[in-house]
């Protein structure tokens, strides 16, 4: 039997068992979790950190919380959690989130520890596969490949709700700390994907069959702050929403290329480190409800300014090179619950990495696609609840581009029109 349903095997049966305990605990203690195995194919272009092209069964999620109320206003909770999703993951089991929280007032509360992070209105249900219908969230603003970046951060929050009387109510939270970028692949994945696109043009200067391996990395998180505030209409079943992010990071790594220059053989270090500075990340947001039908709706602008020093480049000292991006993203949602077991759901979104080049000209001016400059995704979902306890999906992904799509992962190239079908079964309690 495979290593990896061995290990998810195991963990269903600890999470089951550790669920059935739970009946007995005293007071108001309360144990959840659930277990996750999930299945990628794609037309062409490898997704993530897997071979979808392939065909891959590498999409395996479990999680264990432990909640408890040891006094009026306070709650304290823990959630392990562990994956494998390619090469990120790997089923290490890590503390999801941990944190104290403390309710003084309906108008005021406090989180410290590791506390999901508030942006959107789904962020925090990234791995609440049993309150949303689709597998894979509108990758614009939730993109399942940075899941361990975004899902939640080390620090504290004041929230609350404020009556507006007729007009609804204000929920807020402001939240400040930053985050462990320590062993999380998508920082592998930023890095390699710059050693790969490094290579025609070492090439170009008389470097044949140019290559690279990856030494030392390390990628330290300086801030991070922001707030997010979701008004509850007057209107039954809309609330409308509004979320701000700032942040700064550092990457530092060494790269080793190599390659031939005439009939000698020739390698060299590079080191890089790289300022990643986020001045904003804005995100407006709604969503109505009545009955079975739920409509959302999200737009997404952020701006990151890049500075990179590089040290051993071959040839003159290479000064320092800065970027200024604005990505782009928003999507329109729909889905009906038809029933207690049945769900569907269809979304369209889009995702520019800059919009300011969505036609994909700046690609073109270098010999490469136009197409990388955008992404579209057409999705449809069918959610089935076998039980209270077990669900299974299923999904369509209809592409045109190839934005957010890893080069290291994609040497041989990209398409641009191309389809993703995922296929996603859950156990929870």
């Amino acid at each position: 039997m495979h290593m990896r349903t061995t290990g998810m095997i195991a963990t269903l049966a600890t999470l089951l068992a550790a669920g059935a305990a739970a009946q007995d605990l005293p007071g108001n203690l309360q144990v959840h979790g659930f277990v996750s195995q999930g299945y990628l194919n794609s037309s062409a272009n490898e997704y993530i950190a897997v071979k979808t092209s392939e065909g891959s069964f590498a999409m395996t999620e479990a999680a264990l919380n432990v909640t408890s109320q040891p006094l009026e206003g306070l709650r304290v909770g823990v959630q392990l959690y562990g994956r494998d999703l390619g090469a990120s993951g790997n089923n290490r089991v890590t503390i999801d989130w941990a944190m104290g929280d403390y309710r003084w007032k309906n108008w005021l509360g406090f989180r410290a520890g590791r506390i999901k992070l508030p942006l959107g209105l789904y962020n925090t249900l990234r791995d609440v596969d049993m309150a949303r219908a689709e597998i894979l969230q509108p990758s614009g603003l939730y993109p399942i490949s940075q899941r361990d970046l975004n899902a939640a951060f080390d620090g504290g929050s004041l929230y609350g709700t404020v009556s507006l009387g007729g007009g609804g109510s204000l929920e807020y939270e402001g939240f400040f700390g930053t985050q462990d970028l320590d062993d999380i692949y998508i920082v592998e994945r930023f890095i390699r994907d710059g050693a790969q696109a490094s290579l025609p043009g070492l090439a170009a200067v008389g470097l044949k069959s140019p290559s690279y391996t990856l030494g030392r990395i390390q990628a330290d998180m300086e801030y991070l702050f922001g707030v997010n505030i979701v008004w509850r209409t007057p209107v039954p079943g809309l609330r409308v929403a509004a979320s701000h992010e700032q942040s700064q990071s550092r990457f530092q790594s060494e790269t080793t290329y190599f390659g031939t220059m005439g009939p000698a053989p020739v390698s060299f270090l590079v080191t890089s480190d790289t300022t990643y500075e986020y001045p904003y990340l804005c995100i407006g947001s709604a969503e109505y409800q009545h009955g079975g039908l739920k409509l959302a709706a999200e737009y997404y602008r952020d701006r990151v300014d890049q500075t990179t020093t590089l040290a051993g480049v071959p040839g003159p000292p290479t000064p320092p090179s800065e970027s200024h991006d604005e990505g782009e993203a928003w999507y329109v949602q729909g889905s009906y619950r038809f029933n207690d077991r049945l769900q569907a759901q269809a979304y369209y979104s889009v995702y520019w990495p800059n919009r300011d080049d969505k036609d994909g000209a700046r690609f073109v001016r270098r010999g490469q696609d136009a197409f990388r400059a955008w992404q579209k995704d057409l999705a449809f979902t069918a959610r089935v609840d076998i039980n209270r306890h077990w669900l299974v999906k299923g999904e369509v992904h209809l592409f045109d581009g190839a934005a957010g799509l890893s080069l290291a992962e994609n040497t041989g190239g990209f398409e641009q029109d191309w389809s993703l079908v995922v296929l996603k079964t859950t156990f929870f309690f």
